[in-house]
């Protein structure tokens, strides 16, 4: 297989008192977070859910079977 290579998204993360929140930088509302999450971890890991959806997305336009 071909090498595949995905310059991602940017996201924001923000901590307002105790929670966490989430955004893409670059998309048409900015400002519009995702949240509150209780911890970094935990809002990390949604943005890595969302790369993921992102690289799928992405793979599936240049070739639509699964990579193995």
């Amino acid at each position: 297989m071909p090498k595949l290579t995905f310059a991602l998204n940017h996201w924001t993360a923000e901590q307002r008192g105790k929670y966490w929140y989430y955004g893409d930088t670059y998309r048409d509302e900015p400002s519009k977070y995702r949240g509150p999450y209780s911890s970094m971890t935990s809002v990390t890991l949604m943005i890595a859910r969302e790369m993921t959806k992102e690289i799928v997305r992405r793979r599936e336009r240049i070739s639509p079977h699964p990579a193995e």
